[in-house]
């Protein structure tokens, strides 16, 4: 079998061609991982590289065309080489790809010291900032000094990679984030690092969702049955897909013949008063819902805020809150309102552009004797107007009952099961007229009105109208309009919208969704510094996370913004200092540390943490035995020498040695408690691992395609890493491990939300039916209700729980002191607790 080789080259070149010759010298196996992803590694002059054998002419597209600088050959002594190679051999036969590495290196190095002057050169990318060696004899002030230039240069050249548009952001599902890996993976093994702790390789791979798609027409079907008229007779309504319905993205995948539930808007509000699922059952059952919320755009309407819509409007919670509340299928339909608007404002745009094609034919009729120019630009230009009043008065069409689009509503059911579908007004209203004696128009009209609603809507029953107070929503009415919100500062009151929800009788909702999701395999990337001695069997994890936003998409603060998403600060500048915390600690001294260190470059953090969380529970080394974590998260824009430091509280060591790092950094430090944060620490803390978070701060930049590496501070970058290498020296290297201590939590701020506290951690691991969560904060209301980590919450109070956004939907019905019940699914254990919430915090 034709295996990869290390091949060494003594600098020289081929004739005719500048790039060095490559002359086999020695072949060795190379690691593991290498050989299963294809790559080896290839030593060119000073450098090392990972290549593809297979693979002549250009580089593979998931490996940089222009890698950023290497390490050099020579920087690692022979000692060191052959450490690794006694530490490979010691560990087994699974190292073997490890040992082959030092052998490999410590050929290279005796190859690169016989063909080139005994000197200490930069490493190339370098050069040109370096201006030549140093003497051996300039004093150490001008050594440092040169050192700094070399940190700053790699740490540059390490973003600029990163962050180049050749990565695609570093996107999940990308290429550019799979370049990226492999560029982290050859760039540990060059330090000397052991590159196959994951069955032989440094990656931890883990399934993502990354699309979703619409199913085969056949399995995507809808049919409402409806009363024909007499009694005790039905008739069957079939839908066509693309033109009647759509199933949407974030709905799952289910066959169903479910009765159906007519539930307004789909509204619980406690605070507003109105609740659309007040007195109606949907448990196992089908709700057509409206979009939007009662008295829509109206100033002083119940649910206006002046600032955009009401979080009460948006999909995910009137999907959520019919979950909550037991429905097995959501019909959404375009309320009256969305119509109005969509109408107008193509109407609008269609005047407009009559009125430039009038003005067109205008100008030009001023004009005596066109030259050929003029009626070549005159014809251009009303034949664009043209097009555009046929665009717009397509769109002035469609828009009298447009349907959504698939994704429309989000690309991700979140967990959830339940199927979601979006159907045309014309459609639901056939179900409602048969059922209620009404259309939507005017029931939407009744809810505005705030009219009672006991005697006004009707059910039917075997094609016969009856009224039916058990099918209506009927909560009280208010005998006095509600307090209008103000809008403009001239907001006049309006009267409370009522509900008018109603069950449609024999009315049911028969078919089946398919909704496919692709998943996306990311990876971890992990690479180790062998510990030596009684406590080589404990580990310190330092860790950053190298995935960003790819082209945009929901979380992206550009809305609608395609452009690559560089993501020079988030977290280009963690990994590469990361890289160099590596490069400082691996090459500092000839034997190991007296701790195992772990470099962890983390995927899917802007998922939600899910690689770290993935790594938590499904740990490559025990977490017992993990005695602290620190973790940078852009740290590549210091503004006025601030840098934040997160979690110095949770080991009782942890302080003094920031500050003793800071004597020589001198950052104006700002200490923040506690060990939960939005970044990849959080997932170590609630294992009572101690944790350390490094940050710059927010900046303008912050998620948006202008996050560049040209804006990065090197300068700021290379005291970071120096902090963190002293802080994690000391972590490697002390007798006793650092000692866990619960920090502080945020104390409670008033008028700051209106969500109460549960003090819950949610765990993105893994997909479950309900919301895992990875610990509970000390001494919080979960806490003292008897929640633990790994508990599954299944419902809250009476609301059925099958992810965050439900969680979150059903916490902001219950205001501070509410004791609520919680169902937990613990282990293969059902249980009851009870959780007091407090103030927001």
């Amino acid at each position: 079998m034709n295996r990869p080789t290390v091949r060494i080259s003594p600098g020289g070149t081929r004739r005719g061609n500048s790039a060095p010759a490559v002359r086999r010298v020695r072949s060795v196996s190379p690691p593991a991982w290498a050989v299963k992803t294809d790559f080896c590694l290839t030593a060119l002059g000073d450098s090392l590289r990972i290549e593809s054998p297979r693979t002549a002419g250009p580089t593979p597209p998931f490996w940089p065309s222009r890698p950023p600088h290497f390490a050099r050959t020579s920087r690692l002594s022979r000692n060191r080489m052959s450490r690794h190679i006694r530490t490979a051999s010691r560990a087994g036969a699974t190292s073997w790809g490890h040992a082959a590495i030092g052998f490999a290196l410590l050929a290279a190095t005796g190859a690169f010291l016989a063909s080139r002057p005994q000197t200490a050169r930069a490493d190339d990318t370098a050069v040109a900032t370096a201006k030549g060696s140093v003497a051996k004899d300039a004093d150490a002030k001008d050594a440092a000094a040169n050192n700094a230039a070399l940190v700053e240069e790699r740490l540059f050249s390490s973003v600029k990679y990163l962050a180049s548009d050749e990565l695609e952001g570093r996107g999940i599902g990308t290429k550019g984030l799979d370049a990226a890996a492999f560029f982290l993976a050859a760039e540990f093994t060059k330090l000397g690092l052991r590159t196959d702790a994951v069955e032989g390789t440094p990656f931890q791979n883990f399934k993502i969702s990354l699309r979703t798609q619409l199913g085969p027409k056949e399995s995507n079907r809808l049919a409402f049955v409806v009363p024909k008229g007499e009694a005790d007779k039905t008739e069957t309504v079939d839908l066509e897909l693309g033109k009647s319905f759509t199933p949407l993205a974030v709905g799952g995948s289910a066959k169903f013949d479910l009765p159906l539930v007519f539930a307004g808007y789909g509204i619980t509000a406690k605070d507003e008063g109105y609740d659309d699922y007040a007195g109606i059952d949907v448990k196992d059952k089908a709700v057509v819902i409206l979009r939007h919320n009662p008295q829509v755009d109206q100033p002083g309407g119940l649910f206006t805020t002046g600032h955009g819509p009401s979080r009460h409007a948006t999909f995910d919670t009137k999907i959520s809150n019919a979950y909550q509340h037991g429905a097995a299928l959501v019909i959404l339909v375009n309320g009256s309102a969305e119509i109005e608007k969509q109408i107008a404002g193509h109407q609008r745009r269609w005047l407009e552009s009559t009125d430039k094609l009038a003005a067109a034919h205008a100008e030009f009729k001023k004009i005596e004797n066109p030259t050929s120019e003029q009626l070549a630009k005159h014809r251009e230009e009303t034949t664009k107007l043209s097009d555009e009043i046929k665009k717009y008065a397509q769109r002035w069409q469609d828009a009298t009952d447009p349907l959504l689009e698939f994704e429309r509503a989000g690309s991700d059911n979140n967990g959830r099961k339940i199927p979601v579908v979006f159907c045309t007004r014309a459609a639901a209203d056939r179900v409602i007229k048969a059922a209620l004696g009404k259309d939507l128009a005017t029931i939407e009209r009744e809810i505005d009105a705030g009219a009672p609603a006991a005697a006004s809507v009707t059910g039917t029953e075997g094609g016969q109208k009856a009224t039916s107070d058990a099918s209506v929503s009927t909560p009280p009415v208010a005998t006095e309009p509600a307090e209008a919100k103000p809008d403009d500062g001239n907001s006049k009151k309006l009267p409370k919208p009522t509900p008018r929800s109603a069950a449609l009788g024999v009315c049911r909702a028969v078919g089946e969704t398919a909704v496919t999701r692709e998943d996306a395999s990311v990876k971890n990337v992990i690479a180790v510094l062998d510990g030596e001695g009684p406590l080589a069997d404990e580990t310190v994890v330092i860790g950053a996370h190298y995935d960003h936003l790819g082209r945009g998409g929901s979380g992206s603060l550009a809305r609608g913004s395609t452009d690559i998403h560089n993501g020079a600060d988030d977290n280009a500048s963690g990994t590469a200092a990361l890289l160099e915390v590596a490069r400082s600690l691996a090459t500092e001294k000839n034997e190991g540390p007296r701790r195992r260190i772990v470099f962890m470059a983390f995927s899917a953090e802007e998922r939600g943490l899910i690689g770290s969380a993935y790594y938590v529970n499904n740990p490559v080394f025990p977490l017992e035995k993990t005695v602290a974590m620190l973790n940078m998260d852009m740290v590549g824009r210091v503004s006025d020498n601030k840098l934040i430091v997160q979690g110095a509280d949770t080991a009782d060591e942890f302080k003094a040695w920031v500050e003793k790092a800071n004597e020589t950094a001198l950052f104006k430090l700002t200490h923040q408690p506690g060990g939960f944060g939005p970044s990849d620490h959080a997932s170590f803390y609630p294992k009572r691992i101690p944790v350390m978070h490094f940050f710059t701060g927010l900046h303008s930049d912050y998620h948006r395609p202008s996050d560049d590496y040209d804006k990065v501070d090197v300068a700021g970058m290379r005291k970071v890493v120096e902090m963190v290498t002293y802080v994690a020296t000391q972590v490697a290297e002390k007798p006793e491990r650092p000692t866990f201590r619960e920090g502080k939590q945020p104390a409670p701020r008033r008028g700051g939300g209106d969500r109460p506290y549960f003090g819950s951690i949610p765990d993105f691991g893994e997909p479950v039916d309900g919301l895992k969560i990875s610990g509970v904060t000390k001494d919080g209301p979960a806490a003292k209700g008897g929640l633990q980590g790994g508990d599954i919450i299944t419902m809250l109070g009476d609301n059925k729980i099958g992810n965050l956004e439900d969680f979150d939907a059903a916490l902001r019905k219950f205001k501070a002191g509410d004791k609520i019940s919680v169902a937990v699914k613990r282990k293969d254990e059902a249980l009851k607790l009870e959780v007091t919430v407090e103030e927001p915090r």
